[in-house]
């Protein structure tokens, strides 16, 4: 496990803790638990996560500041933050506080060097389908999912030889490469999506490159005309599937991750947006997170009743959700409330 893949400023956005400065390798932020803190006391160390409030005394790692501040259980608290940072895998909380233990052992002054991939590793996955079995059985999973060899072409999708997984190039707004989504083919190939790339404090690095925030980017944004109405759709995979099939521009997010740095790329580019993720539980909350985001910005709709993920429904369905996506005028605990039922909304176009 490393606690370098934790971005500090996001996970403290995450829970609504406004950080208002950085001092060497902390950052500043005014103590939440209790206490007027108008000088900000607390402090997060970027690279451990660990944390303290010098006025109150409070200390911990970011499990430990999730736990209290969500009044969650520190098991619970673990298990978030390794899901949200990408961590991977159920990790006990011994193990959490070891990590944190070691990497409290010297205080980094001078952050490191972010190293991005080249774009000829763009072409090394993209001719390495064929290089193993494992190669070929990425390449007929993506098949069975209705990805055809022009489409994974021309979206420069691959086969990574080192993770076993379908290897998806990631790009900035500007179009230039920051990193790799790797997809799994297997159900036992946890967790179903990573990022791929080496971290800062392992000495294994066979990769070359570091992995990136996928906080700080929006999938296909690059793509995206400015002023476009874009469909906002989970993950990349469903972004691929939209533009095959549809005329529709799309760009992938995780809902329930969704970064306040997401919201201002989307905001400055696209002129509307129409959120589409499952009608699963995950699905309405992701929903619901990124159109509160975006609602005071600009016209936002939802798909209300998408029975799968754009990558698995026909272009048909895909254009028929699409047409009857319900605006949004605002929102409330149990979830999103439209302007008018989908029913009236057909009988008004008409």
């Amino acid at each position: 496990m490393n606690l370098d893949k934790v971005d500090v400023d996001e996970f403290l956005r995450l829970l609504e803790v406004d950080v208002v400065s950085h001092s060497g390798v902390n950052a500043v932020f005014s103590c939440p638990f209790g206490h007027a803190d108008n000088h900000p006391s607390a402090r997060m160390n970027v690279y451990t996560t660990a944390w303290l409030c010098s006025s109150c005394g409070a200390k911990g790692n970011a499990a430990h500041f999730l736990a209290r501040i969500r009044d969650m259980e520190y098991e619970e608290a673990v298990r978030w933050v390794c899901f949200q940072f990408g961590i991977g895998g159920h990790v006990e909380p011994a193990e959490f506080e070891r990590v944190v233990r070691l990497n409290l052992s010297g205080d980094r002054v001078q952050p490191m060097t972010l190293v991005r991939p080249d774009e000829s590793v763009v072409y090394d996955y993209m001719s390495a389908w064929e290089c193993d079995n494992a190669g070929l059985r990425a390449l007929i999973y993506m098949e069975s999912r209705g990805f055809d060899r022009d489409t994974l072409n021309r979206w420069q999708i691959g086969f990574d030889p080192h993770s076993r997984r379908v290897a998806i190039p990631v790009r900035d707004v500007d179009g230039c490469l920051v990193g790799f989504k790797g997809r799994s083919i297997a159900d036992e190939q946890e967790p179903r999506y990573r990022v791929l790339g080496d971290t800062y404090y392992s000495d294994y690095r066979p990769y070359g490159f570091h992995t990136y925030s996928k906080a700080a980017h929006v999938y296909a944004l690059n793509y995206i005309p400015r002023d476009s109405t874009v469909l906002v759709v989970e993950g990349e995979l469903n972004v691929v599937a939209v533009a095959q099939k549809t005329g529709h521009f799309a760009v992938g997010v995780a809902g329930v991750e969704f970064s306040e740095r997401q919201r201002q790329l989307i905001v400055e580019r696209c002129s509307e947006a129409v959120v589409f993720f499952d009608n699963d539980s995950s699905g309405v909350r992701g929903t619901a997170r990124v159109a509160a985001a975006l609602m005071p910005f600009m016209p936002v709709s939802s798909v209300w009743d998408a029975p799968a993920d754009a990558a698995d429904l026909s272009g048909d369905e895909i254009d028929a959700l699409v047409e009857r996506a319900a605006p949004v005028t605002r929102l409330h605990a149990s979830g999103l409330l439209s302007v008018a039922s989908p029913d009236r909304l057909q009988a008004q176009r008409r």
